[in-house]
């Protein structure tokens, strides 16, 4: 049986920078299996995140994280719902991390924070549900 496969996908993981995002979800999952529990804002961080890398290369989010996380306030999910969404868009788009459904996606920021914080209730953690 060949190997070589395993090589070139060490290789790939290594070239596409997967090692580090492989060792950030293995630290997060041994974070939470210590009883680790995370915000409501944590979670809105991580949907945000996910919104703004569909249809898009990840890359540009992650070189603009601090500015992402400045333009959504540090993810206080009271500020955000009280923000109006465009300008959580037009933000974005100005720094060139817009997406094609962006308006859109910052049109339901209110929706998506209530399900977070209705999970959270009903189930004293996000993480718990």
């Amino acid at each position: 049986m060949k190997y070589d496969f395993i090589n070139e996908l060490k290789n790939f993981m290594e070239k596409a920078s997967l090692n580090q995002d492989l060792e950030k979800a293995l630290k997060k999952y041994n974070e939470r299996k210590n009883g680790k529990e995370y915000s409501v804002n944590e979670h809105l961080q991580a949907v945000i995140y996910s919104l703004l890398s569909n249809q898009r290369p990840w890359k540009p989010i992650e070189d603009n994280k601090n500015k992402i996380d400045k333009i959504f306030l540090n993810y206080d999910s009271i500020k955000i719902k009280n923000t109006e969404p465009a300008i959580f868009a037009n933000s974005l788009i100005e720094i060139k991390c817009g997406n094609r459904n962006i308006h859109r996606q910052m049109n339901g920021l209110s929706d998506i924070i209530f399900v977070l914080e209705t999970i959270s209730k009903k189930y004293g953690t996000i993480d718990t549900y």
